[in-house]
């Protein structure tokens, strides 16, 4: 087959798979795709048995390497608990939250969340106000303790992410966004309304989608 072909075709598939793409972004898959990875240098231990799992497998290793680097960078940041930087972040964002959507902006699990969101009120960094229009709820804002503690935190937030990405292709970086970008929308959304199902059920529910 021609190879100007065989390219259109593999880029008529590329934007199939991956909307919202452009052609920069399929050159870089083309040419990473065509470079490869080293998988025996990725994995420890025995080799995924798919290709879903090698990716988990992978995306694990680095958030557990990343782990490291943030829980150090929010200590010397002098946070309350390195967690209380995501609470913070999706607050400055939200603007103002009822405690069950900030738990769930923040993906975490309600009794931990609702730990932390106590703590940070008592340290003063977040307040409760009387909701406006429903007086049984409270809306969750920023205090101005809290607002500058988080204008704190980037730099060193910066900085771990710096120390993580140190050695990536910046064009690679991006390739990777777009690449997942679906994947986080859809599954960061569909999660957090099954998250009270059971696994089949759950299963289902995101297999029909």
């Amino acid at each position: 087959m021609n190879k100007l072909v065989t390219l259109v075709n593999e880029w008529d598939a590329f934007e199939k798979t991956n909307t919202g793409t452009e052609i920069a972004d399929f050159c870089r898959y083309y040419l990473a795709r065509e470079k490869g990875a080293d998988e025996t240098l990725m994995v420890k231990g025995a080799k995924p048995p798919s290709d879903e799992a090698l990716m988990l497998k992978t995306m694990g290793y680095i958030l557990s390497a990343f782990g490291i680097y943030f829980r150090a960078a929010m200590t010397d940041a002098k946070l309350p608990f390195p967690e209380a930087f995501y609470y913070l972040n999706s607050l400055h964002w939200m603007k103002e939250a009822k405690k069950t959507e900030l738990i769930n902006y923040a993906m975490v699990e309600y009794t931990t969340g609702m730990d932390a969101i106590g703590k940070l009120v008592k340290l003063g960094l977040i307040s409760e106000k009387q909701h406006s229009t429903d007086k049984r709820a409270k809306m969750l804002h920023m205090t101005p303790k809290g607002e500058k503690l988080l204008q704190d935190c980037y730099p060193y937030m910066r900085r771990a992410s710096a120390m993580l990405f140190k050695d990536f292709d910046p064009q690679m970086l991006k390739l990777c966004i777009s690449l997942l970008s679906n994947v986080e929308i859809k599954n960061s959304q569909l999660a957090v309304t099954l998250r009270n199902l059971d696994f089949e059920t759950m299963y289902k529910e995101v297999m029909e989608k």
